[in-house]
């Protein structure tokens, strides 16, 4: 998002992971939270912020045009999917984690991100 040139920088990181391996990227995607956000005066109002300065340093867009970025860089077209939580435990960091627990194998260390988030 905040990088010149993408797709550069996706090839030379990819470089560095081994055969197999996982590259996993969470970029925001603020319209879907603008628009759940709009009957909220202070978060609106807050996030509006917010929005308005990373579109003014960042590709803002940058989430929803990683397909093409990772099909530019030269790597396999990437699984994505696009999540919007609500409630308790919805943490973009708690979000992340779970999603990074399903390639965890289950060698005792961890058995499940459940029991790592609650």
């Amino acid at each position: 998002m905040y990088l010149p040139d993408p797709v550069a920088v996706l090839r030379a990181i990819s470089r560095l992971v081994r055969p197999g391996g996982v590259l996993v990227f969470q970029e925001p995607y603020w319209v879907p939270v603008l628009a759940h956000l709009a009957k909220l005066p202070l978060w609106f109002a807050t996030v509006s912020l917010i929005d308005k300065a990373m579109r003014a340093s960042a590709n803002h867009e940058m989430g929803t045009e990683l397909y093409h970025t990772f099909v530019e860089a030269g790597l396999p077209e990437p699984a994505m999917r696009m999540e919007l939580s609500f409630g308790e435990g919805t943490l973009p960091g708690t979000m992340v984690l779970r999603y990074l627990m399903q390639f965890a194998t289950q060698d005792g260390a961890v058995a499940s991100a459940d029991r790592v988030v609650g």
